[in-house]
């Protein structure tokens, strides 16, 4: 399992609203290039938003399904990229004050990186997670301050 956290100078909920809007993802996701389309029901739990990962011509088209949500404390998401594989990602928010504390946890659980790559896969995931996490973290701050100018 791969692990990364970060502050961010917003509140959990500015934090929340920008995890579960997936027009967001190719702006802080490592490696999303753009979001294709979006189940109606979205963000409910059990819908996906499809996407596409890489670029051309190494692009994946596949989908993120929204597994859990507990507002504005955590998003658990089933995010598939096939032939890679899939990945359970949870997303724990704390706030403390105006600060909010994104802890981001996320394992594969079916492919070729469960057994195979294990050691090369976490290490990479670690990497993207850290950047990701410092996309969020600008994204989420320009946000709350365009907002409040």
């Amino acid at each position: 399992m791969s692990t990364a956290t970060i502050v961010i100078r917003a509140p959990a909920e500015a934090v929340f609203e920008t995890l579960t809007d997936p027009d967001c993802y190719p702006r802080w996701v490592v490696g999303a290039s753009h979001v294709r389309d979006v189940d109606a029901e979205w963000p409910r739990e059990g819908s996906s938003f499809h996407h596409s990962v890489g670029v051309w011509p190494f692009r994946i088209n596949d989908s993120t399904t929204l597994v859990r949500a507990d507002r504005p404390r955590r998003v658990e998401l089933r995010v598939r990229a096939w032939p890679l594989g899939e990945a359970d990602v949870r997303l724990d928010l704390e706030q403390r004050r105006d600060l909010t504390r994104v802890t981001i946890y996320e394992a594969q659980a079916e492919g070729p990186g469960v057994a195979v790559w294990r050691a090369p896969v976490v290490a990479l995931t670690a990497m993207r997670n850290y950047v990701s996490l410092r996309r969020l973290r600008d994204l989420v701050e320009s946000r709350a301050a365009s907002r409040a100018a």
